[in-house]
């Protein structure tokens, strides 16, 4: 046992605190550490657990998981109550904050909380606001609701993982998770509002004009006075010619062409060749 605490290696805690391992692949690590391992391997592990707690409660985990990382922890803790109280309290933090979030994960389930008033539509607001971030007030006037229920609203987004809370000055500002995008995009296919930044995903598809028709040329008319009948729907629309119209209206303003009489003893004028067979 003593020889398999030795042979770890920097890189196996590097994976328990990068969050790459089972609760299962983690025991086998980090138990044989708690029975024979001394005061830095001990160290090591616990820094390794704090890393991975941080980065649990980072991603706003609520995954059932948690529950055997939180089981593992509180063993941990207990295990070593006896043998070092220090780092047994040590634990005893980090296996509450887990529990704090699996405490959260069943008293405001997601699905529970996005059918709560006005939550839906905050997501939605988010997801449609550049880099998925508002400011409080602007939050407030887009869901038309006082400070007071504002605060309740974004308060179980932000427990429910939808959402992160952050300064900028002294205006709070609301982001989206990951998690929060997923259920806002959803959100947006089911109320037909789904939005890609400020502009809606309608805008974002390419749109196929169709063929520009001269006014000036060309007019389409529904019907022509010609045929004394309405048009056939299954024909093209007919199509006259406005300068032909406007001409045949106005008959006097055509230009009429001059013919200029032509002399009729003037002499037509012959090559040479033809002059010289014909004898002159």
């Amino acid at each position: 046992m003593k020889d398999a605490v030795m042979s770890l290696s920097s890189y196996q805690f590097d994976e328990i605190a990068m969050g790459e391992l089972t609760p299962e692949a983690a025991q086998r690590i980090i138990g044989p550490i708690l029975k024979e391992g001394d005061k830095e391997q001990l160290q090591l592990a616990y820094t390794a657990l704090r890393a991975w707690t941080w980065k649990a409660m980072n991603e706003r985990r609520r995954d059932e998981e948690l529950r055997v990382w939180h089981q593992l922890l509180r063993g941990y803790s207990t295990y070593l109550l006896k043998r070092d109280p220090c780092f047994a309290a040590r634990l005893q933090v980090l296996y509450e904050l887990v529990y704090e979030s699996i405490s959260i994960s069943e008293v405001l389930p997601v699905a529970e909380v996005l059918n709560r008033t006005h939550v839906a539509k905050a997501l939605v607001a988010l997801l449609r606001s550049n880099g998925y971030r508002m400011e409080r007030d602007q939050m407030r006037h887009i869901l038309q609701i006082n400070q007071g229920n504002l605060t309740r609203v974004m308060a179980m987004a932000l427990a429910s993982g939808l959402v992160t809370r952050s300064s900028s000055g002294k205006a709070a500002q609301y982001t989206l998770t990951a998690e929060g995008q997923r259920h806002a995009i959803r959100l947006g296919i089911s109320q037909g509002s789904l939005t890609t930044g400020t502009r809606s995903i309608e805008d974002t598809r390419p749109k196929v004009m169709p063929p520009r028709k001269s006014v000036t040329s060309q007019k389409a008319l529904s019907y022509n006075p010609r045929l004394k009948s309405e048009p056939d729907p299954n024909k093209p629309p007919t199509y006259l010619n406005l300068r032909d119209d406007i001409l045949k209206a106005k008959p006097n303003n055509r230009p009429e062409l001059v013919l200029e009489p032509q002399p009729t003893n003037r002499p037509v004028p012959m090559p040479d060749k033809f002059l010289a067979l014909a004898g002159y």
